[in-house]
């Protein structure tokens, strides 16, 4: 029942409003304001300005903070990671196999800064990297 009362209301105000005259500057006001090209030429304002401000973005400098955590046994990767921590002792290394060593547990913090200097002139937002 309420919906045959809202289709009636809404039927109504529809003969109501078709029953005003339409002008030429109504008509053109109105398609200024709700026509889809208007719309979607708007829509792509919109878009091409975000690019511009992201491409803009890319000029400002980067910051990456990484945290790696390895636990190892490996022969090599133990080897090399002693020699970064500067704890390599020839007397520890030769006291032992150096082939099957202790499990050795290593955090490794990174911070990369970049900024870019020259580009050519290829700044844009596909280049995301």
């Amino acid at each position: 029942m309420r919906h045959l009362l809202g289709t009636l209301v809404v039927m109504g105000l529809a003969a109501t409003a078709a029953a005003e005259p339409l002008t030429l500057a109504e008509a053109m006001r109105r398609a200024r304001e709700q026509g889809r090209e208007v719309a979607a030429a708007d829509h792509r304002q919109e878009a091409a300005a975000a690019r511009a401000a992201q491409a803009r973005g890319f000029r400002l400098p980067q910051v990456v903070l990484s945290e790696s955590w390895i636990s190892t046994d490996s022969p090599a990767e133990a080897f090399a990671l002693v020699l970064n921590q500067e704890r390599f002792s020839f007397a520890d290394f030769t006291g032992q196999d150096p082939n099957k060593p202790d499990r050795l547990d290593t955090a490794i913090t990174r911070l990369e800064i970049t900024l870019p200097l020259y580009t050519g002139g290829e700044l844009s937002p596909r280049q995301i990297g």
